[in-house]
């Protein structure tokens, strides 16, 4: 009974993706607003407002997901700023 409990699958969690595929999205987040140009600059607007709720939301996962709140968070953040910081 007990070995098939540690044969058991793991619950889902997803895998980190490839560098390759990091690049790619990198290089895509970068020329959509060129690209879109061709269409009109409500389109261009719309992806870097997109992007930027992007961004926004990766540096509040960043914040709270490491720190586990939002004070810890903060205050590791800043931590880490202030020790990078040359004075």
């Amino acid at each position: 009974m007990q070995n098939q409990r540690t044969q058991q699958s793991k619950p889902f969690s997803l895998s980190p993706p490839s560098m390759g595929l990091k690049v790619l999205f990198t290089a895509v987040a970068l020329l959509l607003p060129i690209l879109l140009q061709v269409f009109g600059n409500a389109w261009v607007r719309i992806a870097d407002f997109a992007l930027l709720y992007v961004l926004l939301a990766l540096g509040l996962n960043i914040v709270v997901g490491y720190g586990g709140s939002w004070i810890w968070g903060t205050l590791h953040f800043l931590l880490l700023v202030l020790t990078c910081t040359p004075f």
